[in-house]
């Protein structure tokens, strides 16, 4: 096994159309990340939720090193593809106004029937409960958190403290309204969140809400562990909302900020059509999903305003589908992967797009980085200093790390496309002309004769 970079010929940067833009504030420093420790996978690494990782094997220390996997260096870049840009300037009248009741009533989730069964759940069970029925208001002023963890919670379900269910689902629907929140929203195994999709519902954090989370999928117990095994929390969805933060306080100020979702989850999960709004204060340090451990999922759809992250995410074999970004700190945050896919991501007005920089704080593999294999497909990034950070591999390091492949994706007033952090250097230049890198990668070419 040699060091590769797999992309020498197609080396190459033409310059397109000039547009102006207005360039983002700089990448405000991070803190160190929420949670305690656990193992978790064959390897038998653990992640301690502060960034630390102890590695073994395949999928050991999530979120600070993985063992078990080969080493690479080397980077590439390739071919720009030329595109003509023509701008216009125009003026639009800009109104202001609100779906109509009738519009918000007549979402066909709200109005079938409602006959879902569970046959080996207690007798009477409701697969189907609108939080509504169990006393939430929805207008903004009263708290509502006691009758959404009550809607979620009711009939003996399988909440923290239980292994896992498939005995007693649950879709858990939310009316078109505003649901003042002042403590987490629980989730439990098997359920389906879901929001009026023709009036999305806002979930908004209350100005006193000190917690971490907005909606907790996996609560962190007594014992230091997550509720549920991060590889067992299946079946799960939330669908159809804005969660809003802009007036919370969040955690202790020594603490990171608080988050929209923690969402350590496995397969069978996803969290689509969500728009996240967090405060534009550095001090608040808001991020819109935390995710620290699990196997595989999916992501779409989702919009984050605001905030010092938008994601900050560790986990593995996971899609994500159109994901917008405007005005973050940090756009995407990767905390450790392998088998990660980003496709249709617009990065608007942020300090920096892509962030895979993590590293290892645990003393067997200090300093070593924790992002594995990365793919960004079909992307655009736009003005914004920086559109990925990314860097080399330790030659001591065994783990297949900062391993690339970005095709096909669009740059607008990006002034460094690539920069990498052990030189300092930039690997792909950047330009506030428009630009698209056709196919940029970076890894290792098995070589029989030095394996």
């Amino acid at each position: 096994m040699r060091s590769h970079s797999f992309f020498p010929a197609l080396i190459g940067l033409l310059p397109l159309v000039s547009v102006s833009g207005v360039v983002a504030s700089p990448c405000h420093q991070h803190g160190p990340r929420q949670g305690v420790g656990h193992a978790h996978g064959p390897g038998g690494g653990s992640h301690d939720g502060a960034g630390n990782g102890y590695g073994g094997g395949h999928g050991g220390g999530h979120g600070g090193t993985h063992g078990g996997f080969p080493p690479y260096n080397g980077n590439g870049s390739s071919p720009i593809i030329t595109t003509t840009t023509t701008t216009t300037t125009s003026t639009t009248a800009t109104t202001t106004s609100t779906a109509s009741p009738t519009a918000c009533s007549d979402y066909w989730l709200e109005n079938i029937a409602h006959q879902g069964l569970a046959p080996y759940a207690i007798p009477g069970y409701s697969v189907f409960r609108s939080v509504k029925e169990f006393g939430a208001r929805g207008d903004g002023i009263n708290d509502d958190t006691d009758a959404i963890n009550a809607a979620i919670s009711s009939g003996n379900r399988c909440g923290p403290g239980c292994d896992g269910s498939t005995t007693r689902p649950a879709l858990v629907y939310f009316p078109a309204g505003t649901y003042l929140v002042s403590r987490p929203i629980i989730d439990y195994y098997y359920t389906q969140i879901i929001g009026n999709a023709r009036c999305r519902p806002v979930i908004k954090a209350s100005g006193n809400f000190t917690a971490p989370w907005v909606i907790d999928s996996n609560p962190y117990q007594n014992t230091g562990n997550l509720a549920w095994g991060s590889t067992n929390v299946f079946w799960r969805q939330i669908s159809n909302f804005i969660i809003d933060m802009t007036t919370a306080v969040g955690p202790n100020p020594n603490l990171p900020g608080l988050a929209g979702i923690h969402w350590p989850s496995s397969q069978a999960t996803s969290l689509t059509n969500i728009e996240f709004m967090m405060s534009r204060d550095p001090a608040r340090r808001q991020r819109g999903i935390f995710m620290e451990e699990g196997s595989g999922g999916y992501l779409g759809d989702l919009t984050f305003n605001g905030g010092l992250y938008g994601l900050e995410v560790g986990n593995q074999q996971f899609t994500m589908r159109k994901l917008v970004f405007n005005n973050v700190q940090t756009a995407i945050r990767q905390i450790w992967s392998w088998g990660w896919t980003y496709q249709g991501v617009e990065i608007n007005n942020c300090g920096v797009g892509f962030d895979f920089t993590s590293v290892s704080d645990a003393p067997a593999t200090l300093g070593q980085y924790t992002v594995g294999s990365i793919t960004i497909l079909d992307s655009s990034i736009n003005n914004t200093p920086i559109g990925i950070r990314i860097g080399n591999a330790a030659a001591n390091d065994t783990r297949s790390v900062n391993n690339f492949i970005f095709e096909n994706t669009a740059l607008n007033n990006v002034p460094i496309a690539i920069r990498n952090e052990n030189n300092g250097g930039t690997d792909l230049v950047g330009t506030p002309t428009n630009r698209v890198i056709r196919a940029w990668g970076k890894g290792n070419e098995y070589n029989s004769a030095t394996a």
